[in-house]
């Protein structure tokens, strides 16, 4: 028991399971593994779309002769991250970040914490009740809703959750939802109008020790490369890797290209689409990890397209405390596409933070 409640701990801090679907998971014999690599695959998304508040500068100095930018980070940057991790008290949650929960015909959807437009909300499935605790009180709230379908999007992943005393619609999931197939995948969220890309797709080396090098980031119409390389052929089955093939797969992807994408109707921002050497197209849509075996052949053409036809170049970061870090223009040499001009100016912070975590006295004992 106690070793259940340390994994349930570990799920606690790496998704945004509420802890009674985690008990409910951990209780219930399935073929559907909770995916440890989904971890990675947040990190992988800091890596693509992480850019902050400073200055900018290139210089053509990188390994395999792709420019280095390097970003400028300062204080404010550092505590927006480290502020990340409080979680609200009670009072200061929104209804839907309070009532985390929701139990709908014996399953279990998790709040997005995402408003959807009425526009895309269908028909009333049912009456139910969503439930919430609060961390500090250890208390547990419940209270009555109206679930109805969202258009286009299957039932069995997504409803539409409205409360008493709002007029607004909340979007809640199934985070143990598996699909039989990407075509499946592709239809039951309707990625062809909510999946969107970053604009970006990071390159990286893992080794077997899962450690990764030589990460370049390219830019390109990834939208465009993306569906017609990677989901024209969706008759492939999901598979389904136990924990063991799981962990092998995060040592040995070798050479894999991590696409940044957000399905933003449901509340997936700056999370990743991965196609790796040995022919798997992954993603953590959904916080678990996703696998579709496309073949290797299909999977090095995507690679060796992004290599050639995208603009690379690798990503350093110079953070305020340690000003010595910073290049000087003056020493950059003639090959430099440096800038002089370093004034500080506003950029996209990406934010790899979840909403608080819905958390109860199973998941917090010793």
């Amino acid at each position: 028991m106690k070793d259940n409640k340390k994994e349930m701990r570990l799920m606690k801090v790496i998704s945004d399971i509420p802890d009674d679907m985690i008990t409910s998971a951990a209780n219930e014999k399935t073929k559907k593994p909770w995916y440890k690599n989904f971890a990675v695959l947040g990190t992988a998304a800091a890596c693509i779309c992480a850019v902050a508040v400073g200055g900018i500068l290139l210089a053509m100095n990188g390994q395999g002769g792709y420019p280095i930018k390097y970003i400028y980070r300062d204080s404010d940057d550092i505590k927006t991250e480290e502020n990340a991790a409080y979680v609200p008290k009670w009072h200061e949650r929104t209804i839907e970040e309070q009532y985390r929960t929701l139990r709908l015909s014996d399953e279990l959807y998790g709040s997005r914490c995402t408003q959807v437009d009425s526009s895309l909300v269908a028909e009333k499935i049912a009456s139910a009740t969503a439930s919430g605790y609060d961390d500090y009180t250890e208390k547990t709230y419940t209270t009555d809703v109206e679930v109805y379908s969202i258009s286009k999007v299957s039932e069995d992943f997504a409803v539409a959750v409205k409360f008493a005393e709002s007029d607004k619609y909340y979007v809640y999931g199934k985070g143990f939802y598996t699909p039989d197939t990407l075509e499946g995948f592709i239809n039951d969220l309707n990625l062809k109008d909510n999946l969107s890309f970053s604009g970006k797709i990071t390159c990286k080396n893992w080794g077997d020790d899962g450690k990764t090098s030589d990460e370049v980031t390219f830019e390109g119409d990834v939208n465009k490369v993306v569906w017609n390389m990677l989901l024209t052929d969706t008759d492939i089955p999901i598979t389904l890797m136990d924990a063991d093939k799981d962990l092998k797969y995060t040592l040995n992807r070798g050479k894999t290209m991590h696409i940044g994408i957000s399905v933003k109707l449901f509340g997936y921002n700056n999370i990743v689409m991965n196609v790796d050497e040995n022919g798997y197209l992954t993603t953590n849509i959904l916080s678990s990890g996703k696998y579709f075996f496309i073949g290797k052949e299909k999977a090095k053409e995507f690679i060796d397209y992004v290599e050639k036809n995208f603009e690379g170049y690798i990503i350093k970061y110079v953070y305020e405390d340690n000003p010595d870090d910073k290049p000087k223009p003056e020493n950059a040499g003639e090959s430099s596409t440096l800038s002089h001009d370093v004034s500080k100016e506003e950029v996209t912070i990406y934010s790899t933070a979840r909403p608080p975590h819905d958390s109860g006295p199973e998941a917090e004992a010793n």
